[in-house]
């Protein structure tokens, strides 16, 4: 299953920001190596972002991010997700039975 996550970064001073962001660093390409992290992108002046995950299940997920060293520090949303291609083919599987 596909997953849309919405990150915002709580208030972190310097200091905590600096003891924690290698460890992240190192968390993060440990995940986009194993293929589970498939975009990742901030937003332009803002301590915010998003990343789209394949994850096994939302427990997988749940583990991810409660294990992240950032995780006790953001503040998230999550949507389940389906590629834009199965939607458009389920659409007009859809609309092709209905005769309106």
């Amino acid at each position: 299953m596909k997953y849309l996550v919405h990150w915002r970064m709580r208030s972190l001073s310097q200091e905590e920001m600096r003891k924690i962001l290698p460890e992240e660093i190192k968390y993060f390409e440990k995940i986009k190596k194993e293929g589970k992290l498939l975009l990742a992108c901030a937003l332009i002046g803002k301590s915010e972002g998003y990343e789209l995950y394949d994850a096994d299940s939302h427990e997988w997920l749940y583990e991810l991010v409660a294990n992240s060293p950032f995780g006790p520090y953001i503040d998230l949303d999550i949507w389940p997700v389906v590629d834009s291609d199965f939607s458009l083919k389920t659409m007009k599987v859809i609309l092709e039975k209905k005769k309106f």
